[in-house]
């Protein structure tokens, strides 16, 4: 896995979907046990691979956050045209 921005795109039978921010044609299956926090679709992480082949993740709430809601702004300003 690449160190990275992950986008948490899906979750389905306990497998999370994660688009790697800065090619999103690279992505990553990882069960969803392997978190140590909370995973939601859309949420952004910050992945860090371990030398041992695993890895890090950290959840950046506020920046996942920020993102919702300028798109929320976008979808709005484009219903009003």
């Amino acid at each position: 896995m690449k160190n990275g921005m992950y986008t948490v795109e899906s979750i389905e039978q306990g497998l999370v979907r994660l688009l790697l921010r800065e090619d999103e044609s690279i992505e990553e299956y990882i069960p969803e046990e392997k978190f140590n926090h909370p995973i939601s679709e859309g949420l952004l992480i910050k992945v860090k691979e371990t030398p041992d082949g695993d890895f890090i993740s950290k959840p950046e709430q506020e920046l996942t956050q920020s993102k919702r809601e300028a798109l929320r702004e976008k979808m709005e300003r484009l219903k009003k045209r």
